[in-house]
């Protein structure tokens, strides 16, 4: 028997931007931990922490994406262009992920999942592999109902 360590690959760091119900949901099952090293901002910006860690990805709520669109995406990947920015729409207990394609295209890379099984899914995603389907990015959501 060996007396060295086992040599287990590192966790990939993930930052989780402001948790509203899709990331609150997503903290509330071990997947996310169980796959990932897990930072949340508390007195500093997603901004400025994704400067100081240069994370494997920025995890955000899926109504920023609709508000903001890839603006908010260029804005962060600015910031660290090596990290990922993905964002997480939940549905009771499925889950979406979407992901802006960079440039000026329009497709977004989506994975839907079951939300027990989210975690997987975004090591799938970070990894290329996994049920990652391309779709015609959402157009922005009206802040007042029309008429």
């Amino acid at each position: 028997m060996s007396d060295l360590p086992s040599r287990t690959p590192p966790r990939p760091l993930i930052l989780l931007g402001k948790p509203g119900d899709s990331l609150a949901a997503l903290l509330g099952t071990r997947a996310l931990r169980d796959c990932f090293v897990v930072a949340t901002p508390e007195t500093s910006t997603v901004e400025e922490l994704l400067r100081a860690l240069q994370p494997t990805a920025v995890l955000l709520e899926a109504s920023e994406l609709y508000l903001e669109g890839r603006d908010l995406s260029s804005r962060l990947l600015a910031c660290s262009p090596g990290s990922r920015v993905l964002f997480l729409d939940v549905d009771r207990d499925w889950a979406l992920w979407m992901e802006a394609e960079f440039g000026e295209g329009r497709d977004l890379r989506i994975a839907p999942c079951d939300l027990g099984h989210a975690g997987d899914a975004l090591m799938d995603i970070l990894s290329g592999s996994g049920g990652i389907r391309w779709s015609t990015e959402p157009a922005a959501v009206p802040l007042e109902p029309a008429g």
